[in-house]
């Protein structure tokens, strides 16, 4: 796919994608965001960024540490331009909460100026610090892409990868020939870099907005209020993407309990009504009666700390999932984690039961219908080739090759095969 330089803030986007609205004022209030300009198939790069690898040392030291330098490198000078650009621009434009949390830090921000950044000022720092805060990634600093907006059902996705310095990828061990005065030649590594992409989780339409995921891998089959919590007290936002706002039809799932009026109902809770005193109100789809949630949010308390003690897989099935079946929904949040928790118990038992045993096939068999049960949830709400999905076809996989249904197993093989090549872009 070609691409271009997109000056600045980015180092390639591809021409399939195109940057919406600016820094200051945005669109609709949104500051930039990334939108496809063309068709774009699954696994395609549409942005790829240079920017400091969280392994490589402290990101904010190595940020401030540039910043305090007299003279600056060629990359260095154009990582800091591009850092100028990140939002917050100043510190009357960042939001009250990140400012209120900069400023519990400045005790520390004043010890590092006389320790380590005498050329800095208290100010700058709490700025960097809060343009971290915002834009970085568990992998580190990467500006451009900073552009994308977050959705808890992305069409994208993160992952670094190691490229030239001229920007050819890293799929061998490329060498280049380096001659020497005595005319004879020898092999020498390439000058590396570390990149961080963004491809497409599946087809994109032209005009769709390009999102990735600001959570943890293992928070995608979470419920909304946990979400939006984290991202709140990590990013200052109120998600609003499809699934947070309900225009996701199975996601009420992730919720539902067993009504407290008929037998073989299950209340959703009703968005249309605010919650009392944190309280949600419940309506059932089968007898369309109301209800509240306090009930159950208690048992469900009882069942998350029960589920935390056990380290036991007849437990947590016998026990603690009994308890699940009898208030929850079978896609329910909470149920897929405790089913979750079993399938890893049953796994790390299997390993160490003797091969092709009635027993470790007893023992797998349990762990393939926990899987594929959770698998059935989890794909409904989150996309088929994230890495959450593709972990669990993988132990998946590995039941059904420990009962013999080697065509199962390949098939599931074939996904997890299929996503992590589109994953490094193989």
């Amino acid at each position: 796919m070609s691409g271009s330089d997109s000056g600045r803030m980015m180092d390639w986007v591809s021409d399939a994608a195109e940057v919406v609205g600016s820094a200051d004022q945005g669109d609709q209030g949104r500051g930039r965001w990334m939108r496809a300009a063309a068709d774009v198939a699954a696994g395609e790069c549409v942005v790829r960024s240079t920017g400091v690898a969280e392994f490589e040392q402290d990101l904010v030291s190595r940020v401030l540490g540039m910043m305090q330098k007299a003279t600056k490198t060629k990359a260095e000078a154009a990582f800091l331009a591009r850092m100028t650009t990140l939002t917050p621009l100043s510190w009357d434009g960042a939001d009250a909460r990140q400012r209120s949390q900069m400023e519990a830090q400045d005790a520390v921000f004043e010890e590092w100026k006389e320790l380590l950044f005498p050329r800095l000022s208290v100010e700058e720092m709490r700025l960097v610090q809060m343009k971290l805060n915002l834009n970085a990634h568990e992998q580190g600093l990467f500006p451009g892409v900073a552009f994308f907006n977050h959705s808890c059902l992305p069409n994208c996705f993160v992952c670094l990868r190691h490229v030239s310095a001229g920007g050819n990828d890293k799929k061998d061990e490329e060498q280049e020939e380096v001659k020497h005065d005595d005319k004879r030649a020898r092999t020498a590594p390439t000058a590396m870099v570390t990149v961080m992409e963004v491809r497409t989780l599946r087809d994109v339409k032209k005009g769709e907005e390009l999102s990735i995921s600001y959570l943890r891998d293992d928070m995608a089959y979470k419920p909304d209020y946990q979400r939006r919590a984290y991202l709140a007290s990590r990013y200052f936002f109120d998600c609003q993407c499809d699934r947070c706002s309900g225009k996701l039809a199975d996601e009420r799932f992730l919720q539902a309990v067993r009504c407290a009026h008929c037998d073989d109902g299950f209340a959703c809770i009703d968005r249309s009504v605010e919650p009392n005193d944190d309280v949600d109100q419940v309506l059932c789809e089968s007898c369309g009666k109301r209800g509240t949630s306090e009930k159950t949010d208690r048992q469900q308390e009882v069942i998350m700390s029960q589920s935390a003690q056990a380290d036991d897989a007849d437990v947590l099935e016998s026990d603690v999932l009994k308890q699940c079946d009898a208030i929850l929904h079978k896609r329910h949040w909470l149920r897929v984690s405790v089913q979750l928790a079993v399938a890893a118990e049953l796994k790390a038992v299997a390993i160490q039961l003797r091969q092709q045993s009635a027993q470790q096939r007893a023992v797998a068999q349990r762990m393939a219908d926990h899987l594929r049960e959770s698998l059935d949830a989890v794909e409904r709400v989150v996309p088929a080739n994230h890495a959450f999905v593709t972990s669990l076809l993988e132990d998946y996989a590995q039941a059904c090759r420990l009962l013999g249904r080697d065509a199962v197993a390949d098939e599931a093989m074939k996904r997890v095969v299929a996503a992590r090549r589109m994953q490094i872009g193989y």
